[in-house]
Order: C-alpha cells, then sequence, then structure tokens
C-alpha cells in the first residue's frame, strides 16, 4: 500500500496513532477500509484487529472482500456472526431499525475484540453522515464506539480521493447498505426477502449493469433503481424482456423501474432527522 502525503490522511494517522491497541469494525466498504489502511500507517499490524460483522443482513461478498482485503493490509481478521431476526423488535422493522441492529452488531464486535484484548472500538461514520438519516449513530455514542473518520471531519469525497490514492482495491466501489434497506418500513424483515433482494441484485450485476442499484422489495412487486444514465442499457433489444425474466425467478410478479433513478436511501423518511450534536474532540482517548 502507497504512503500519502495528504494533510487529510496525516490528521487521521495521527489520531489514531493516539491509542495503543485498536479494534475496527470492518465491513469492507470504503469508509471502514480506508480506516483500516491509516491505522496501518499509524500503528504495528499486531496492535490492530480488523473484525467484520456477519449475519443475515449482509452479501456474503462483504465477508469475502473483507478477508481479502485485510490479507493484504496484513491485519489480523475475524468474521463476528450475530442475528437480528432473532429479535421481533428489529423483525418488526421500525424506523429505529438501523438503531436496534447497530447496537446489536456493535455489542457483538466489543465483546469479541475485549476477549482478544482490545477495549477500544473503531468505527466508520463519516462527517457526511451528520446531515443523513443515521438512527444507528445513537448506539455508536451509546456504546462509546470510536468514529475517527468523523472525528477529522472526513467527507465522503474526501474519504474517496484518500482510497484511490492509497490504491485499495475497492475505491471506486459504489456506496453500499444491509439489505435490510431494501424493505419499507414496518414489512416484516424475513431471511427469505432478504434472500431474494440479495439475488434479485446479483442478477442486474451479473446482467451487466454497474452500481450504485438497488432491489426495492414491496412483497410481489420489486422496483429497481439504477443510475438514470443506465437506463438506455435496460431498454437495449431483448434485455428488459431478459431482466423481467430473471426477477421473476426471484418471486416478483410485477417489476417496475423508478424513473428518478438510483436514491441513497430512498425508503427513509421524508424528513431527515439529523445526528445529535457530535463534539469530535470529547471521543478522543
Amino acid at each position: 500500500m502507497l504512503k500519502s502525503t495528504s494533510n487529510n490522511l496525516q490528521s487521521l494517522i495521527f489520531n489514531l496513532a493516539t491509542h495503543s491497541r485498536l479494534a475496527i469494525a470492518f465491513s469492507a466498504g470504503i469508509d471502514s477500509s480506508l480506516l483500516l489502511a491509516a491505522a496501518c500507517q499509524a500503528l504495528d499490524t499486531d496492535r490492530i484487529l480488523a473484525l467484520t460483522a456477519t449475519s443475515p443482513l449482509q452479501p456474503a461478498t462483504e465477508m469475502q472482500r473483507a478477508q481479502s482485503l485485510a490479507q493484504k493490509l496484513g491485519v489480523r481478521w475475524q468474521p463476528v456472526t450475530f442475528n437480528p431476526l432473532h429479535d421481533p423488535n428489529f423483525v418488526s422493522n421500525p424506523p429505529e431499525r438501523c438503531y436496534l441492529c447497530k447496537k446489536m452488531m456493535l455489542s457483538a464486535l466489543l465483546r469479541t475484540a475485549e476477549k482478544s484484548g482490545f477495549s477500544l472500538l473503531a468505527e466508520g461514520s463519516n462527517h457526511d453522515d451528520l446531515a443523513d438519516f443515521r438512527p444507528g449513530f445513537k448506539a455508536v455514542m451509546e456504546l462509546q464506539a470510536i468514529s475517527p473518520l468523523l472525528e477529522v471531519k472526513l467527507g465522503k469525497d474526501a474519504i474517496r480521493a484518500l482510497a484511490t490514492e492509497l490504491e485499495l482495491p475497492n475505491a471506486k466501489l459504489p456506496a453500499d447498505a444491509c439489505l435490510a434497506s431494501r424493505l419499507p418500513f414496518h414489512t416484516p424483515i424475513t431471511p427469505e426477502r432478504l434472500n431474494r433482494v440479495e439475488q434479485a441484485e446479483q442478477y442486474l450485476y451479473q446482467a451487466g449493469f454497474a452500481g450504485p442499484l438497488r432491489i426495492r422489495d414491496y412483497g410481489d412487486l420489486c422496483r429497481i433503481e439504477i443510475t438514470i444514465a443506465n437506463f438506455p442499457q435496460l431498454f437495449e433489444q431483448n434485455r428488459r424482456e431478459y431482466i423481467a425474466n430473471l426477477l421473476k425467478t426471484c418471486g416478483y410478479h410485477h417489476i417496475t423501474l423508478d424513473l428518478c433513478g438510483y436514491q441513497p436511501g430512498s425508503l427513509n423518511p421524508k424528513t431527515k432527522k439529523l445526528l445529535p450534536p457530535f463534539n469530535h474532540t470529547s471521543k478522543l482517548k
């Protein structure tokens, strides 16, 4: 991995170097990947533990990507299994779904970290998340995990630029979210619905569509979200019929296209609730 002279990265490295040992919640998304790569420049790798949460909510490809990148960075990596589908409150899919899940996930990661001698857990929230609907951040604060990207005020564009500069293999990876985010609130979350969403999205990728993309699940109807630039590709020759038939094999009887294109968080409440005030100096240890 390349070294960087970027002031942004140096600030992050300096922040991380203040800790003697650090466990990192590592999903292999762009945020946690930069966090892990920066930690490798701030600390010896034997003082870092990368933990990847695995549950029915994460696509299988996520864990494979996490293991591969951790090995590339030379960091000890461990998957941590948890299952929010055991919680009836989560399964009912309330608007605070992400908070319930995040608290279960971080609690599982913290227990695993502590067993390995790591008392501090870092996670990948970034500065742009302050203006988004992120109920899960309440769990981060309750469990006293740290958010170094947020502490040094790195937003998504800066994170992606640094990941590109460091030649991280997932630097251009589209943003993703857990599979439950494809279901409207108050729609029960079941393994069957999660599995068919994952399969349907894989069909779109295999058919040649570049991300970001989403399948929004409304029972026997699905709503396809792809970028508007990819609309012509969907209607090439027999591709539309081919895609429709593939998605019908997943159990969808009605296949629709969102004419507004891909919209991150399109099922979130229309009025976004901001995160609680964040004092970046109060989290430093």
